[in-house]
């Protein structure tokens, strides 16, 4: 079918309308991020640390790296949480005068069933309806 024939078709199908800008744009809309929603102030690039909204308390977000656990050993397993304790552990030191506070957000399932279908669900009705 040529591209003439697909525009004479196209405009002929009144239920078929171009595609707005508007439209498009709305496809690519991001829901709001809870890190929105942390009471962050600014960021002190030196020290690598947020200010939080009280202008006293002190934040840091770290980003962890997944590892590999697929076929592992128990000892290995073991091993592995006694590192991650203690890289948290002597990464806050224990000052009575100055408290820290560790916040953790972590996910604990054995199965990915319930994220699978949170994911399916992500992408507009629009998006997950088309071709």
């Amino acid at each position: 079918m040529s591209f003439r024939h697909r525009q004479e078709k196209r405009a002929s199908n009144s239920a078929e309308s171009p595609v707005t800008h508007a439209a498009e744009k709305a496809l690519y809309v991001r829901p709001a991020s809870f890190t929105d929603l942390l009471p962050l102030v600014e960021y002190d690039p030196d020290h690598s640390t947020f200010l939080l909204e009280d202008g006293q308390s002190l934040g840091v977000l770290l980003e962890l790296t997944a590892a590999g656990t697929e076929a592992r050993t128990e000892t290995y397993m073991l091993a592995l949480r006694d590192a991650v304790q203690t890289a948290l552990t002597e990464a806050l030191p224990e000052v009575d005068e100055g408290p820290w506070i560790l916040q953790v957000y972590v996910q604990d399932k054995p199965s990915l069933g319930e994220f699978a279908d949170h994911l399916g669900s992500y992408p507009g009705e629009a998006v997950r309806d088309s071709d």
